[in-house]
């Protein structure tokens, strides 16, 4: 207790300010954590970014056990994780929050829809 009373050395100080940005580096901070407890295997949010992204760029839609199915591939072929990871619902949420990513269910129908058929135009006549 009475070391932190004693003013820092010149030198202590020095190493500090030369190696800020070295320091700094290493410290992630994500908005609205409680914690600055890094993930345990960083490599797999990449992977999830990664592959997301290349769904959306290709159109294609993916769901959420779409992606865990992939990243529990991604981590025994890739990464040589053999771990017992759970990678559970609640572990994609962590992700996602992590990446700025938004799940969006999507509805509807996977064809387009031809607006000449014979009933669709009975049916706009209908409400005209």
């Amino acid at each position: 207790m009475t070391d932190l009373i004693k003013p820092l050395s010149q030198q202590t100080v020095s190493n500090i300010l030369n190696y800020a940005d070295q320091l700094y580096s290493k410290i992630v901070v994500i908005k609205n954590s409680k914690s600055l407890k890094l993930p345990k295997y960083s490599q797999l949010d990449e992977e999830v970014e990664k592959f997301v992204s290349h769904m959306n760029d290709c159109s294609i839609p993916v769901n959420r056990a779409c992606i865990i199915e992939y990243v529990k591939r991604i981590a025994r072929s890739k990464y040589s994780i053999t771990e017992d990871i759970t990678f559970s619902d609640g572990w994609l949420s962590k992700v996602f929050k992590r990446l700025g990513l938004k799940c969006r269910p999507t509805h509807g129908e996977c064809a387009p829809v031809d607006v000449n058929s014979k009933s669709i135009q009975d049916h706009l006549e209908k409400i005209r």
